[in-house]
């Protein structure tokens, strides 16, 4: 009986699960295995592994994933350096800390577009603010986003300025669960507030750290909506990631299949990196041992 009630609970939520996610994704994986042409459907038919066979032999998609890796790195990287920073600073009782802390998550809160957006008119070239608080110390600022050597550098800078809040709220929250009679015996014995850092607050903060950069590293692989408002994967492909080469093959060339393809072998990646990120992070920080 006491099952039956159980089942009965999780069912909404395996229906609304079914719907949001599973079907969609089959939905994806059957056109992936079709020759299914946008603007002409006449072209509709099986072709098999053929989609993908097109995807990994292409060059363009590898040059996506690696646009993408720099990307996430990059982002992913720098964010938790500054992230941890801020956690460190704030996760401290003071006051007008939950002021403090409202304003550190308002870039978390602007929908993407709209931040890419905002930063389009920042990164402009001739009225941007960048470039005219260059000109007052003398510098000539570049086309941020119309230059392959700036794009993507450009991009990651918005990527970090928006989700580094994210990395310190986790970061902050796992700070403040740390019991303090560690920190009061290490205190005691004559420890320094550095010591302190790397043998208590780094060990035992492990599992959050590991926590918030898979978060992170997911977040960054899939980014499609800033890429979309600030380059739309210009100049040329210096700025089209994996997310946004899927959305191009299939809407803007017409490959239905071949952008589902992509999708799906996306979705691999992402799982297989997560997968070896949390075993490389995991040994590496202690959370676990093979």
């Amino acid at each position: 009986m006491k099952r039956r009630q159980h089942i009965f609970l999780i069912l909404p939520t395996i229906v609304v699960y079914s719907i949001v996610t599973i079907i969609p994704f089959a939905y994806v994986l059957y056109l992936s295995v079709c020759k299914w042409i946008l603007y002409d459907p006449t072209i509709r038919g099986f072709c098999g592994l053929g989609n993908y066979i097109e995807i990994l032999t292409s060059r363009s998609f590898w040059k996506a994933v690696q646009v993408t890796l720099t990307l996430t790195m990059g982002s992913v990287l720098v964010e938790f350096i500054i992230g941890f920073g801020i956690a460190l600073l704030l996760y401290q009782p003071f006051k007008g800390a939950k002021f403090v802390r409202s304003i550190l998550i308002f870039p978390m809160v602007i929908a993407p577009i709209v931040v890419s957006l905002i930063w389009r008119t920042a990164y402009d070239p001739d009225f941007g603010l960048i470039n005219y608080a260059l000109s007052l110390i003398g510098i000539n600022g570049p086309n941020w986003l119309a230059s392959p050597q700036t794009a993507l550098l450009s991009v990651m800078l918005v990527d970090v300025w928006q989700w580094t809040p994210y990395m310190s709220l986790i970061l902050i929250s796992g700070l403040q669960s740390l019991p303090q009679y560690f920190y009061e015996a290490a205190e005691i014995d004559g420890a320094s507030k550095v010591q302190s850092f790397f043998y208590i607050t780094i060990p035992l903060l492990r599992q959050v750290i590991l926590i918030a950069i898979i978060f992170r590293t997911m977040g960054v692989f899939r980014s499609y909506d800033l890429i979309y408002g600030l380059t739309s994967g210009g100049p040329g492909s210096a700025t089209t990631n994996a997310s946004f080469y899927a959305y191009k093959v299939a809407f803007l060339e017409g490959s239905i299949g071949k952008g589902s393809a992509a999708s799906v072998i996306l979705v691999i990646f992402v799982m297989i990196i997560c997968y070896y990120l949390s075993e490389f992070m995991g040994e590496m920080l202690g959370v676990y041992k093979k």
